[in-house]
């Protein structure tokens, strides 16, 4: 003899006796399933039998502070953005010299757009972004690149300046870090030395210089990735 399962007596125990019978004929010649529905039944009524006390005052107001503390630890997304913008136009605005081109400034306000955009993300952990930022300073490269040519002297200075600008943003995310706030600083910094390659695309004395560019220009924002990364790793490794 088959006998019902549990799902089927647990139906079975909210509905009248009557009812029970007519659905399940076999609770009639079945001593086990009855004393099983019979279980259950009592389990349901302890069910509804069964109040929860509501929370004290003071557990509530503890549950209140936390959620408090909580959204006071939500991160501001705009001043990463504001702070990539700033710094690329900026420093391009007070640079010695300028592109004639136009299109050397359109592929600059695209750079620094992609730049903005990326840090605004800096809030969470999207490790794929800064794939992007490291992308973008490529595509950028391989715009810009017209002729042969590293320029080490001149060289030197890019990669620094793409690192001060990578600073600004990083520093507002690693300060974030520290209050607790998810963030990713690789990200920040990434975006803001995009954001000075932008600048040097239309300022950089030789901004048509293959190897220049993918030396300095590409590797100033790999290089600030990497930087940032390893501050999230320290930022991770802080203790609470």
């Amino acid at each position: 003899m088959s006998h019902l399962d549990d799902d089927l007596l647990a139906g079975l125990s909210a509905l009248p006796s009557d009812e029970r019978r007519e659905l399940a004929p076999h609770l009639d010649e079945c001593a086990r399933c009855r004393n099983r529905l019979s279980l259950v039944r009592d389990v349901v009524d302890q069910l509804d039998a069964w109040q929860v006390e509501p929370p004290s005052d003071e557990a509530l107001d503890r549950a209140h502070r936390v959620v408090l503390a909580a959204m006071d630890r939500r991160p501001r997304r705009w001043p990463f953005g504001l702070a990539t913008f700033v710094v690329g136009v900026a420093l391009a605005a007070i640079a010695k010299q300028h592109s004639p081109h136009a299109h050397d400034w359109v592929e600059a306000a695209s750079a620094l757009s992609l730049a903005v955009g990326l840090a605004y993300f800096a809030t969470t952990r999207r490790v794929g972004a800064i794939g992007l930022a490291v992308a973008a300073s490529f595509v950028l490269a391989l715009l810009g690149a017209a002729m042969p040519g590293l320029a080490p002297a001149v060289g030197v200075k890019c990669l620094l300046f793409e690192l001060a600008t990578a600073s600004v943003p990083g520093v507002i995310a690693w300060r974030a870090g520290r209050r607790g706030e998810i963030v990713t600083v690789a990200l920040a910094a990434a975006a803001g030395a995009l954001a000075g390659m932008a600048a040097l695309h239309v300022a950089c004395p030789v901004h048509e210089a293959r190897e220049h560019l993918f030396v300095f220009h590409v590797g100033g924002v790999a290089l600030a990735a990497v930087l940032g990364a390893l501050v999230d790793r320290s930022l991770v490794r802080r203790p609470a």
